[in-house]
């Protein structure tokens, strides 16, 4: 599984259901999906960690995992949050706002 060290409202709840569906045998990849957009994180069975390792320079993994696109399993997410992560001050201020910490 690939967390995101930058999405701070991720629920225990999403990533329970995510290992459910890896372990049903939903898909070989298995990913969160909110309004259609696949988000974070994201189960990456085994049998795809060498080409990912094999990545050149300038690549990501998301081209290895769209390469197996009719293989991923999706969660449906309620929450946006496997959207959002935090890149700058302004994104900071705007998850403790949303937390009502400000």
């Amino acid at each position: 599984m690939v967390v995101l060290g930058d999405q701070p409202n991720l629920s225990a709840r999403l990533v329970h259901e995510l290992l459910i569906a890896y372990a049903e045998g939903r898909g070989s990849i298995v990913a969160p999906s909110y309004n259609h957009r696949r988000g974070h994180p994201i189960i990456i069975d085994r049998r795809y960690w060498q080409e990912l390792l094999d990545l050149p320079p300038g690549s990501a993994p998301r081209d290895v995992i769209n390469t197996y696109g009719h293989e991923i399993g999706y969660v449906l997410s309620k929450d946006d949050a496997i959207l959002r992560d935090i890149d700058t001050p302004q994104d900071y201020e705007f998850e403790l706002r949303r937390a009502g910490l400000l």
